[in-house]
């Protein structure tokens, strides 16, 4: 327990993602725990607990390694994709953003008339919800 501006508070010493694995089948969380640490290149386990089906929160000892695995995807298990949010354990985690994921598309080949602004963009909502180029 904490003294912050003269209240009492609990001070968690760990770091947590909320995350959604995007697939219909059942997850062993033992194995999911064990392949996701492989994947996230831990040599300790992290600690995961399913909160509701396809809901999971992962707890970690240190923020690096917990923005490893939030910034250094998209991560995948058993071909479906891992969505990811920080989560700070006070706020309802179904009330987390799980649904989309922000990412980078190279298109290759792109004839010089198709590299403009406008057609860029056409060229991104035609993926999904665009945000910029580069």
């Amino acid at each position: 327990m904490k003294l912050i501006e003269g209240k009492k508070v609990i001070r968690d010493p760990f770091f947590y993602l909320c995350g959604r694995l995007l697939t219909p089948r059942s997850v062993l969380i033992l194995l999911f725990t064990a392949v996701i640490s492989g994947i996230w290149g831990l040599k300790k386990r992290i600690l995961v607990r399913e909160q509701e089906s396809g809901i999971y929160i992962f707890q970690f000892k240190e923020v690096q390694t917990r923005d490893h695995a939030l910034h250094g995807g998209p991560w995948f298990s058993g071909n479906s994709i891992i969505l990811l949010a920080e989560y700070d354990r006070v706020c309802d985690h179904k009330t987390m953003s799980l649904q989309t994921m922000k990412i980078w598309v190279a298109v290759k080949g792109l004839c010089i008339a198709m590299r403009k602004p406008k057609a860029l963009t056409l060229l991104g909502n035609a993926l999904g919800h665009f945000m910029h180029f580069d």
